[in-house]
């Protein structure tokens, strides 16, 4: 289901299966598992993916993914370029690349929540409640949260400026410090 700049997916697979698409370069790709396992590797970063551990995809970085037979998954794409300009908005800086910490651990209750507000989404798609009117500014502020909340629940390499704007640190120990996760 497409919306503006994100769109909902489910994929199942019904026999192992290896998939190597390298960079993804124009879209994150947050893969929720409901069921079965993948073992994923973004970058040097390999996460075992089950339905406890959900997985998301730096654009920037080499993929390569083995599911095994019955997994199955929500799917959320997000354009590159529109997820920067929420981060950028949402932090008051220019940003550079965002990269996320590949392992979206659903135990904790800043991810579990967030997953819980997707799977609301993906219901309400189903029921043509929400993604019905593309490009309606509706649609812009319901993606627009979608990924305001991600980045505040996952780990990524702004998660230094918006501590920042929330603890008042300097400008250039920010610079520095993103700088040198950008290495």
């Amino acid at each position: 289901i497409s919306g503006n700049r994100v769109s909902l997916n489910y994929v199942r697979y019904g026999a192992d299966v290896t998939i190597e698409p390298g960079e993804l370069s124009d879209f994150y790709l947050i893969q929720i598992p409901i069921a079965g396992r993948a073992e994923v590797t973004n970058g040097r970063h390999s996460v075992l993916s089950t339905p406890k551990v959900a997985t998301i995809l730096n654009p920037d970085r080499e993929t390569r993914m083995r599911w095994h037979s019955g997994c199955e998954k929500l799917l959320l794409q997000v354009d590159r370029s529109y997820l920067h300009e929420v981060a950028a908005e949402m932090s008051g800086l220019p940003v550079g690349p965002v990269r996320f910490r590949p392992g979206l651990d659903l135990e904790e209750p800043a991810a579990a929540g967030w997953v819980r507000r997707l799977r609301g989404l993906f219901a309400a798609a189903d029921d043509g409640i929400v993604f019905a009117e593309p490009g309606s500014s509706h649609q812009q502020r319901l993606e627009e949260a979608l990924l305001l909340s991600l980045l505040e629940s996952q780990p990524s390499t702004i998660s230094p400026l918006l501590a920042q704007t929330e603890t008042g640190a300097s400008p250039a120990i920010l610079k520095r410090a993103v700088t040198m996760i950008n290495d």
